[in-house]
């Protein structure tokens, strides 16, 4: 039965023949309608599919993207210590004060400026400034003037004080740790530079 049924043949139809045809009618359209019910089922299930994945892919890159900012924010957050003023140090004010002395009595090894300096590193204070001089032309520990965070290096000479003072007394790092204000590994590591060369 045809959906697009006869009208002429429908009027001169009988009762019974009119009711079969309006029932074939109805049931064509019932599956016609059911066949478009399911054609729209199965564009609502490749929709959803795509709005799934489309959701995955997104949830996807939003845990790439946080991990990445983890990572970015980490790096920022790295320790950050103020050093100390190596100048204001025991021996730091010591240097100073030598640089300053305009009789330079501490180059004079009979005066008490020159006989205490000796006592404490073993060696004259001109001797000194000779290996200062040498180990400033060949860089001998690797001072820098400034690091990564613009902080003031450890200066040479305290490092060179350092050395003196643990070959000619035989010290622990921490003593010369206290009277330079540098760390103990910093303190290790020239010990060891100075030592290799010798």
């Amino acid at each position: 039965m045809s959906l697009f049924f006869d009208s002429g043949r429908y009027l001169n139809a009988s009762v019974s023949q009119r009711m079969s045809a309006s029932l074939g009618v109805v049931a064509e359209s019932q599956r016609f309608l059911q066949m478009l019910m399911c054609i729209e089922i199965a564009m609502d299930h490749s929709t959803t599919r795509r709005i799934l994945l489309f959701n995955k892919r997104k949830m996807i890159q939003d845990e790439v993207n946080e991990v990445l900012d983890r990572a970015k924010k980490r790096r920022f957050y790295r320790r950050y210590y103020r050093r100390p003023d190596y100048w204001s140090s025991d021996w730091g004010n010591m240097l100073r004060r030598y640089q300053q002395d305009e009789d330079r009595k501490v180059y004079d090894e009979r005066s008490r400026k020159a006989k205490l300096f000796r006592r404490r590193f073993r060696v004259p204070f001109s001797v000194f400034v000779d290996l200062l001089e040498k180990s400033h032309a060949h860089n001998l520990f690797e001072c820098k003037e400034v690091d990564a965070f613009r902080r003031k290096g450890i200066p040479h000479e305290l490092k060179l004080l350092g050395v003196l003072r643990m070959l000619g007394k035989g010290g622990s790092f921490d003593d010369v740790a206290m009277s330079t204000l540098m760390s103990e590994e910093s303190t290790r590591i020239a010990f060891n530079t100075f030592c290799k060369i010798l």
